[in-house]
């Protein structure tokens, strides 16, 4: 996403905001932005102490749970400490009481040395934890001992903004995530109880009602849509239908303005639409009792067709245990509902770049902070994020053409683990960890099926809306300012919370200052095409390829989006993400234009398209009837108008072995009747062209003479005495005489192959 432009605040207006400052506690702002690791790697080699060996706290991942009990029996932490000659030493609370046991620690005094956990949940925030003594600021020692992360951050200082404070202090090395897939939730939906029904995916909720009545009514399905109550905090719950009324359950924004989602009169009919369902037998009764184990067992099993899910940990666990059941299981990822048809969803449970749950502290109690920073930035650099999403080279991944590709270790592990086990066995690319996680190139095979690969371009498809009432990350008092545009009034809303985060109480008042309005910069643009990789080969695509352009202007706003095909002569109105279905080689121009009138400098982004299949036929051979005296040389002929033939993948099959196009044929020697000789050829881009012709060999009396000439000119008979006695006996049709005569000088005077052709012609001929 492209940075932020700066508003050019006049003196009195700076003065102002630094005191919005000291009221506000620990407001984070900004987006996600994608960037990439330096080559810088700094690795600490010990002290004059000897080994270093630090003291690590950290909740345990539930996949990690599953196939280790320590982060230290992590295939990349053993790889880790020989590359740096750091030592980790990791403790784990127990699963499910992580909050306990981490207020119990910080209540002991006995910190270890990291702790990887989400401080913007620390009672009073981040900054109340260092003012505690329990963790330290990290702005100096990232500025001298950690170039991978601090050239990062300087690259992307709305990333920046995230992994800091108001007051700009640095708390924690980050968790951040660099791909393109933000949204890996949603709605999911039994996508064969739909087919099997006759209706669509659904959309809006009177489509979501319509369709769990048909689940409950006609499938006999007892809790149509399942969810459950998180017993910790209640807006975490996995429901995804109050966006659909215009509200967040918690704070939000609405049109620039900081809203509290049950204050809202919209909540109400939210609540009221929930009591509907509830009371028409559609939510599940046991809603309160529900968790995680239990919902999957209800999808699994068929006693569910509706839930909040996930593109891997629930589409991977409930199409294979669902097919076990029902070979006709599936499932399809549904958008997030609306109200009426054709409106877009704004309340996208999309990520930032920040993700606080993988982001490691240094306490206070550390003696060795520089080096803990040194340690960490390792994973923020080339090798380091390399280790981290991938492994170690020629062991869980290789190579190929630049492309990290996950060996059978890890996509057919021969433990039977699936790919989200295996790779919390040898890496931590599935979960947030310090450094970058959510690469697409992990991306795009850890999501190996390909309900998995639509999910996240259905969610996804309308995520940036999320960035208008997304509140930023972790607040104690947070604060809105709106600038009257003719004015030099500002009025003023702040929120304040307890430190359970609670609504507490709201106020409101104006301010007067100095305001100058200047808009010089164009807006950015980006393009992302999907599939993000080719997907046939030599760089082509094989399917249509789909577009989506989106600009991002902070000072006047964007007026509008456009594009070229033909290199700029003729420009489209951008509306929705664009599909190309023709072949061709595409160079797409675009760019946008903001309400201040500054016209983006054009950009191209070029793709090639080849979804046509070449053309197969074949000569020297026709349909019918070919008598077996005769021969054939059937030739191939491939012709592909756009990235041309791949002349060394032709194949041919005659009756289903393998023949050479070009060669002579006597058919004599193929069996009587029916034969198919099948061609197969490819083009460069990938797509295959199939030919098949049929045709059909008989015997006759004229075919006989025919054998005899042929099998004498070749000395098959060496005796013409013999040759012209079988032809006598042929010209006035004494079929049977002919055999016994074949028979008798058969391994004789006529070859025992060549009398094996001319009597099983002879019998068919008889046989009529």
């Amino acid at each position: 996403m492209p940075h932020r432009k700066q508003s050019g605040l006049s003196g009195k207006q700076k003065a102002s905001l630094l005191l919005t400052c000291t009221l506000v506690g620990s407001l984070l702002t900004g987006c996600a932005n994608q960037g990439s690791t330096t080559e810088s790697v700094s690795t600490p080699q010990g002290t004059s102490e000897g080994k270093i060996s630090f003291k690590y706290w950290s909740p345990l991942n539930p996949n990690a749970a599953a196939v280790v009990k320590n982060l230290g029996e992590v295939e990349m932490y053993k790889e880790l400490e020989k590359r740096t000659g750091v030592h980790a030493d990791f403790s784990h609370p127990p699963q499910g009481n992580e909050k306990e046991q981490f207020n119990l620690l910080i209540a002991s005094k006995d910190l270890p040395d990291l702790m990887e956990y989400n401080w913007l949940a620390y009672p009073g925030g981040p900054e109340k934890a260092i003012n505690d003594k329990v963790i330290i600021k990290l702005n100096d020692l990232v500025d001298k001992f950690a170039p991978n992360l601090k050239k990062y951050l300087n690259d992307n200082p709305q990333v920046a903004k995230q992994v800091k404070t108001d007051s700009g202090t640095m708390y924690v090395i980050p968790s951040l995530g660099i791909g393109k897939v933000n949204t890996f939730s949603g709605p999911l939906v039994r996508k064969d109880w739909l087919d099997e029904l006759g209706l669509a995916v659904p959309e809006t909720l009177d489509e979501w009602t319509k369709v769990l009545r048909e689940f409950k009514s006609k499938k006999g399905v007892a809790a149509p849509y399942t969810t459950y109550i998180d017993k910790a905090d209640a807006n975490k719950t996995n429901d995804f239908i109050a966006g659909a009324f215009g509200i967040g359950r918690d704070f939000y924004l609405d049109n620039g303005k900081v809203k509290y989602g049950p204050l809202e009169p919209a909540y109400k009919e939210y609540l009221q639409f929930l009591r509907s369902w509830y009371k028409e037998g559609l939510i599940d009764p046991d809603f309160g009792a529900n968790d995680k184990k239990t919902i999957d067992a209800k999808m699994t099993s068929g006693k569910s067709g509706a839930v909040f899910g996930f593109a891997g940990s629930s589409i991977g666990v409930y199409l294979k245990g669902g097919s076990e059941k029902d070979p006709k299981y599936d499932l399809a990822a549904a958008q997030y509902p609306v109200l009426k048809k054709g409106d877009q969803p704004s309340f996208v449970n999309k990520q930032v770049a920040y993700r606080p749950d993988g982001s490691v502290a240094v306490s206070a109690s550390n003696k060795h902070p520089e080096e803990a920073v040194k340690w960490l930035d390792y994973m923020f650099s080339e090798e380091g994020h390399m280790l981290e999403s991938f492994g170690v080279e020629g062991q869980t991944y290789k190579l190929e053409n630049g492309y990290p590709k996950y060996t059978d270790l890890i996509l057919k592990n021969p433990d039977k683990l699936a790919i989200s086990l295996a790779l919390t066995k040898f890496t931590r690319a599935n979960y947030p960890s310090p450094g970058f996680v959510n690469d697409d190139r992990y991306l795009e095979q850890f999501y190996e099926l390909k309900q998995q690969k639509e999910s996240i371009q259905v969610w996804g498809k309308f995520e940036n809306n999320a960035d208008k009432v997304k509140m930023p990350l972790g607040y104690a008092m947070l604060m809105l300012l709106t600038f009257h545009n003719d004015s030099n009034k500002v009025d003023v809303n702040w929120y304040s919370t307890d430190k359970n985060q609670l609504f507490r109480e709201r106020n409101q008042f104006t301010l007067e200052m100095d305001y100058v309005k200047n808009d010089v910069e164009a807006p950015e643009t980006t393009a992302v095409i999907t599939p993000s990789q080719p997907d046939g080969t030599n760089g082509w695509y094989v399917h249509p390829v789909t577009v989506s352009l989106d600009a991002y202007d902070n000072l006047s706003g964007v007026s509008g989006i456009e594009y070229s095909y033909d290199g700029g002569n003729t420009w489209l109105a951008y509306s929705a993400p664009v599909t190309v279905s023709l072949d061709g080689n595409y160079v797409l121009a675009y760019r946008s234009k903001d309400q201040a009138g500054n016209l983006e400098a054009t950009k191209t982004t070029s793709f090639k398209l080849d979804a046509t299949a070449p053309e197969v036929a074949v000569t020297g051979v026709v349909y019918g009837s070919h008598s077996d005296a005769g021969d054939i040389a059937p030739v191939v002929i491939l012709k592909d108008n756009l990235s041309g033939v791949a002349d060394s993948k032709t194949q041919a099959t005659l009756d289903g072995m393998p023949y050479q196009p070009g060669e002579s044929m006597e058919l004599y020697e193929l069996p009587l009747g029916t034969h198919t000789l099948v061609v197969n050829g490819s083009d460069l881009a990938g797509n295959t062209g199939s030919q098949a012709v049929v045709f059909q060999t008989y015997a006759s009396i004229e075919g006989l003479k025919k054998l005899v000439t042929r099998f004498a000119a070749s000395e098959w008979i060496d005796n013409g005495g013999i040759a012209n006695s079988l032809q006598k006996k042929l010209e006035h049709g004494e079929l049977q005489s002919f055999i016994h005569e074949v028979n008798a000088q058969s391994g004789k005077h006529i070859d025992v192959e060549a009398a094996g052709y001319l009597l099983r012609d002879a019998q068919a001929l008889f046989l009529k």
